[in-house]
C-alpha cells in the first residue's frame, strides 16, 4: 500500500489544469503500481499457509517483499523526476 501510495501521489502531482489532463497524467506516470499490485497478489497467495505448510516461509514474513515493493516505487518516482 505504501509503494502504491508513493506511485499514486507522484502520478497526480501537478497542475492540475483539467480533469481530462490530470487523469492522462496519473494514467501515463501512475500504471506501473497495477503490476505491482499483481506480483503482490501472486506473492500472497503463493506464501500464505496452508495444512501442509502452517508456518510461513521466511520469504513470506513480509520484509524483503515490502523492501523490494518500496525500492521499485522510489526508482519509479526517481526515474520519472520532479514535476515539472
Amino acid at each position: 500500500m505504501l509503494a502504491s501510495g508513493i506511485i499514486f501521489g507522484r502520478a497526480l502531482a501537478g497542475d492540475w489544469h483539467s480533469v481530462a489532463r490530470t487523469a492522462n497524467d496519473f494514467v501515463r506516470d501512475g500504471w506501473i503500481a497495477a503490476p505491482m499490485l499483481a506480483l503482490a497478489l501472486i506473492v500472497e497467495l503463493m506464501t500464505r499457509p496452508t495444512p501442509q505448510r502452517p508456518r510461513p516461509a521466511v520469504f513470506a514474513f513480509g520484509l524483503l517483499p515490502a523492501a523490494i515493493y518500496l525500492g521499485v516505487a522510489l526508482a519509479w518516482v526517481k526515474w520519472l523526476g520532479p514535476w515539472k
